[in-house]
């Protein structure tokens, strides 16, 4: 998250997908099988499967370790504080004060908190009529 702020502040929108949990787990099931049977599949095994489901399944649920929700905690107080536009070297300073694993949003409620300080140009899609909405926007933007 934090290495995309430069990003984030020059987009004109932020489109953030939010599938349920379940819709999440099949889709990740149904293109791990597809894959598979095609050969391309550069995870390839049960193992790699149950790997990417127990994590994503930490991700939707917001689970991870007590020592990454403090760090998560210090992180979105400083984003509050920080300038909205960061040179090179405060990015990589913030990058390496909070690690890979903060990097990554650990937690969905992660991610939509640290959003939030873009909610201006925010566009929440969780269903076919979200989707719908920002196709209309798109295309009146044209």
């Amino acid at each position: 998250m934090i290495w995309n702020d430069p990003i984030l502040d020059h987009a004109d929108y932020i489109v953030l997908l939010e599938v349920p949990w379940r819709t999440a787990a099949y889709r990740i099931v149904r293109r791990h099988i597809i894959k598979s049977l095609r050969g391309i599949n550069p995870y390839p095994g049960i193992r790699s499967l149950i790997s990417f489901l127990r994590n994503s399944r930490r991700y939707y649920l917001n689970q991870c370790r007590p020592d990454l929700v403090e760090t998560m905690n210090r992180c979105l107080e400083e984003q509050r504080t920080i300038p909205a536009l960061l040179d090179p070297e405060q990015l990589l300073t913030r990058c390496e004060t909070y690690g890979i694993e903060i990097i990554q949003a650990p937690t969905a409620t992660f991610r939509r908190q640290y959003l939030e300080k873009y909610k201006q140009k925010l566009i929440v899609v969780r269903n076919n009529a979200d989707r719908a909405r920002l196709l209309n926007l798109l295309a009146q933007q044209r």
